[in-house]
């Protein structure tokens, strides 16, 4: 007998689509939603992997039973021991993550009928609260000292807002007014034309020198101020770009940008 026939799959025809590294990121694109489901295939939930997956539901569904304090998670091991793997899987299985193919990520792993049942619990939870969400990421080296800043990127990213904080409280802003929308609709309309550049990602990158933006708000709201320069004076002042922010901010917002329906 040869070392390759005791395997399952075949290592001389199974390619590794992820190069044998998992990443744990927001990224839909069709390639990481092919390695995302080449991984839930031949992901096996067993051993620490199940232990790890019934203690983080057990932990989660029964804080939300008893409205108690959440209690974080810490998943330790040594490096190459598949941490970044149990994190995935639990995320993709989390949200129940739909594929390229319309199938989705719990129908096509072999989870043990506990884990099953926990995460079935898990989405009658949600449909009695606000939905299931989650977001991932990484803290890079460059956060330095401002980790709730990286932090709240990557919740922002989540929910497709831009990563930046001062962009993120502004296009929330808009939200709150309910004139998104027709603002993001004004500016693609009238902003300058720049080739490869999408009008209204561009003028909101530049959002302290769009004359265009304060416009668009006018537009939306007429009477909002007496011109668009003092709608851009207002904008500059209102929301600048930080170094930082306080764990009193930086907490209710991940409650406040989590979806709703």
């Amino acid at each position: 007998m040869l070392n390759r026939e005791i395997y399952f799959n075949d290592p001389l025809k199974n390619h590794l689509a992820n190069e044998g590294v998992a990443t744990v990121k927001d990224d839909l694109t069709k390639l990481e939603l092919d390695i995302l489901e080449y991984e839930l295939r031949t992901f096996v939930c067993d051993g620490a992997y199940a232990e790890g997956l019934e203690r983080i539901l057990k932990s989660y569904i029964d804080s939300v039973k008893r409205n108690a304090k959440q209690p974080c998670v810490w998943i330790s091991g040594f490096f190459g021991s598949g941490k970044s793997h149990l994190a995935k899987m639990a995320r993709a299985l989390w949200t129940n993550q739909t594929l390229n193919n319309g199938q989705t990520a719990r129908s096509i792993v072999d989870l043990p009928s506990n884990i099953a049942a926990l995460l079935d619990e898990l989405s009658t939870l949600a449909t009695q609260h606000h939905g299931l969400h989650a977001a991932s990421g990484t803290l890079s080296s460059s956060a330095g000292k401002n980790v709730r800043l990286a932090f709240l990127s990557i919740i922002f990213k989540s929910v497709g807002l831009p990563e930046q904080y001062h962009l993120a409280r502004f296009i929330m802003w808009l939200k709150e007014e309910g004139i998104y929308d027709q603002v993001r609709e004004y500016v693609t309309k009238n902003a300058k034309k720049r080739e490869g550049k999408d009008p209204w990602e561009h003028e909101l990158k530049n959002l302290h020198m769009s004359p265009v933006i304060g416009n668009a708000i006018l537009n939306a709201m007429p009477g909002f101020a007496p011109s668009p320069g003092e709608v851009s004076k207002m904008i500059r002042s209102q929301y600048l770009q930080v170094k930082d922010v306080s764990n009193d901010t930086a907490v209710p917002l991940t409650f406040i940008i989590a979806p709703s329906d």
